[in-house]
C-alpha cells in the first residue's frame, strides 16, 4: 500500500504527461517543427527526447524494484561537472530525424504509458530504495519527481514557443522547487571578475520560498532570507521562480510581464543567470 505523498506524486507524473500528451496532439506538422523554448531544439526534437528519457526512467524504477541500481547496459553515470547536453540533444535528434509527427506522439505516448505502470506498481517500501540516474544513485521518490521536473520544464518549452505567457501548473512547479537547490548545483558556473552578490527570493506558492542565493568568489551558497541587505530580490510565483532557476527567462529586457518583479538592477539580475546558466 502506498503513502499519501507517494500517491499523489505518482498522480502528477500521470498527469504531466497527459496533459503534454493532449497539447503535442493538436499539433499540425508546423508546430512540430516550430521552434521549442531549448536553443537549436525544434518541438519535435524535445519530444524525441522526452520519449526516450521516459524508457530510461521506466526502466532504471523497475531495476530499482528489483534491487538493482547499476547503470543499465550502454549508461553510466555522469562525472561531475560534466553536462552532457551536446550529447543528449545529439541523441534525441538523430532519434525523432526519421519519424513523422505522428509517429513521435506514439512514441511518447508509449513511454510515458510504461514510466506511469512502473511508477504506480511501486509499493510504499520500494520509495527509499536506490535508483540508477545519470547524476548519480538517487532514491525512487527523486527519481519521479525528477522526471516530473523533466516533462513539465520541457512541456513549457514547447507550451511557450505558442503562448509566452504560459505556466508551468502548479502542482508541478510546487514540486519542482523541492529540488531547486540540486539544480543550482549543478548549473553553477563561476563568472571571472564578479564581485560578491546576494539574491533574494521571495516566491509565492506551496511551498512558498524565502531564500537567498550568495555569489562569492568561485563559490556559492543557500541560505534563509534575513536581514543582510540584498543586491536584486526576485519575487514571484512558484512558476516564475522556477523558470528562472532552470535558465528559462530572459531578463536582457528587464522582468517577463505579469511572471516575475525584480528589485535592483538589472545588470546585477543578469549576473543570476549568467552564474546559472542551466543545460
Amino acid at each position: 500500500m502506498t503513502t499519501p505523498e507517494q500517491q499523489s506524486t505518482v498522480d502528477l507524473l500521470i498527469a504531466e504527461a497527459a496533459r503534454l500528451g493532449d497539447f503535442l496532439a493538436g499539433l499540425d506538422a508546423e508546430g512540430w517543427n516550430r521552434d521549442s523554448a531549448c536553443s537549436e531544439w525544434k518541438v519535435a526534437d524535445v519530444v524525441a527526447h522526452l520519449a526516450q528519457g521516459s524508457g530510461g526512467s521506466a526502466l532504471a524504477l523497475t531495476r530499482a524494484q528489483a534491487g538493482d541500481s547499476s547503470p543499465p547496459e550502454g549508461q553510466r553515470l555522469l562525472d561531475a561537472g560534466e553536462r552532457a547536453s551536446e550529447m543528449t540533444a545529439e541523441r534525441a535528434i538523430a532519434y525523432g530525424s526519421e519519424m513523422e509527427p505522428s509517429d513521435l506522439l506514439r512514441a511518447y505516448t508509449e513511454g510515458q504509458q510504461r514510466l506511469g505502470q512502473a511508477a504506480q506498481g511501486l509499493q510504499a517500501g520500494d520509495w527509499e530504495k536506490p535508483s540508477f540516474h545519470r547524476r548519480g544513485i538517487i532514491p525512487m521518490h527523486e527519481n519521479v519527481a525528477r522526471r516530473i521536473q523533466e516533462l513539465a520544464i520541457h512541456g513549457w518549452d514547447i507550451r511557450s514557443a505558442f503562448d509566452p505567457a504560459a505556466e508551468l501548473s502548479e502542482a508541478a512547479a510546487g514540486l519542482i522547487t523541492t529540488l531547486a537547490y540540486r539544480w543550482l548545483n549543478a548549473s553553477f558556473r563561476p563568472v571571472a571578475g564578479a564581485g560578491p552578490a546576494r539574491f533574494r527570493f521571495q516566491v509565492s506558492g506551496a511551498p512558498p520560498v524565502s531564500q537567498d542565493v550568495v555569489l562569492e568568489g568561485d563559490g556559492f551558497r543557500i541560505e534563509p532570507a534575513g536581514d543582510a541587505p540584498a543586491d536584486v530580490t526576485f519575487r514571484g510565483n512558484a512558476s516564475a521562480y522556477v523558470l528562472l532557476i532552470y535558465g528559462r527567462l530572459d531578463l536582457s529586457a528587464g522582468p517577463p510581464a505579469a511572471q516575475l518583479e525584480i528589485d535592483g538592477p538589472l545588470d546585477k539580475a543578469l549576473l543570476f543567470t549568467e552564474a546559472f546558466r542551466g543545460y
